[in-house]
Parts: structure tokens; sequence; C-alpha cells
């Protein structure tokens, strides 16, 4: 259950393929993004203060995140819980392979 009282918060990236956002941080509610980056990528969420390091796998299910797709992913009201919120665009979609464009991701939290 979430006890926190005061309204959900929202962090966007616009450079890079990475949205950390160290803790405490309570749940992730939502992640939005912009894939413009010329092909498909997937969308991870990792429970991590840092990036990951390549060959990571992420803590929740994967989205496939078409090219030229801006959309988002919605964890529903009560959001998932974390402690620390880590979104990326991965090249691959069983474990973190970086890719290299600047795309947009951004995660509203409590």
């Amino acid at each position: 259950m979430n006890t926190r009282t005061g309204p959900n918060r929202k962090r966007t990236n616009t450079t890079g393929t990475v949205n950390v956002i160290p803790g405490p941080v309570e749940s992730v509610h939502a992640v939005g993004f912009r894939n413009a980056s010329g092909g498909d990528v997937y969308l991870m969420i990792f429970d991590s203060a840092a990036a990951p390091d390549a060959g990571a796998t992420p803590d929740l299910p994967v989205e496939k995140v078409p090219t030229d797709m801006t959309a988002w992913v919605d964890f529903g009201a009560g959001g998932c819980p974390m402690t620390n919120i880590v979104a990326v665009l991965s090249s691959t979609d069983a474990t973190y392979t970086a890719i290299v464009a600047n795309v947009r991701l951004t995660v509203t939290y409590r």
C-alpha cells in the first residue's frame, strides 16, 4: 500500500538513453518514451541507484518500443513498488545492451 500523501513526481532526460532516479522512492507509476533511434528498442526498468552494467537483467517485464513511437507504460494508480528507479532503452530484449542514440524517457514516481 502506498502511504505517501504528496503528489507524484516526474523526471525527464533529454539526452542519452538512461534516466536514473536514486531513492528513496516508493513506486514507479509510469514511464513515457520517444524512440527516434531508427530501430526497435526495448524499455527496461531496474530497481537500482545507478545505470545498469551491460548484460544486466531488468527487474520488471521488458516492453518493446518500435521505431518512431511515443507512448507510456502505466503501472496503475498504486504504481509498482521500488526503492530506486532506472529506466533505460536497450537494443536487446533479454538483458541490457546500451544503444547509441538520444531518446526521451520520462518517469513518473512517488
